[in-house]
């Protein structure tokens, strides 16, 4: 005997209540299981996804790597790294750099 057309969305909203019940943490296939004990069958990739709609913004991890204008080790941010570089193109290279550095050096010292 062919069964009825399901309503759309009855499978999402089977998998969101199953969500309900055993807490939105429970891995798809326990819901999968579940769903299958009342005769609705799913896939994995669809409870997964509805789950990390569940989840929204706060189950996703954040990014990854450093953010800009932090503060490296030898206490200079990414961005002033950046503009000291330019500085030293500028010159000509590190080797000009270091000898404009040692002449301002002495200055001071005079």
């Amino acid at each position: 005997m062919p069964r009825g057309k399901q309503k759309r969305g009855a499978k999402a909203e089977a998998i969101r209540a199953a969500f309900d019940e055993l807490g939105v943490n429970t891995a798809p296939k326990d819901v999968i299981a579940k769903l299958a004990e009342g005769g609705i069958k799913v896939a994995p990739a669809q409870v997964s996804n509805i789950r990390t709609k569940l989840l929204g913004k706060a189950g996703r991890p954040g990014p990854r790597g450093r953010r800009a204008g932090r503060v490296m080790t030898n206490g200079l941010t990414v961005s002033q790294l950046f503009e000291i570089k330019k500085l030293v193109d500028s010159v000509g290279g590190a080797d000009h750099m270091r000898q404009a550095l040692d002449a301002l050096a002495q200055l001071g010292h005079s």
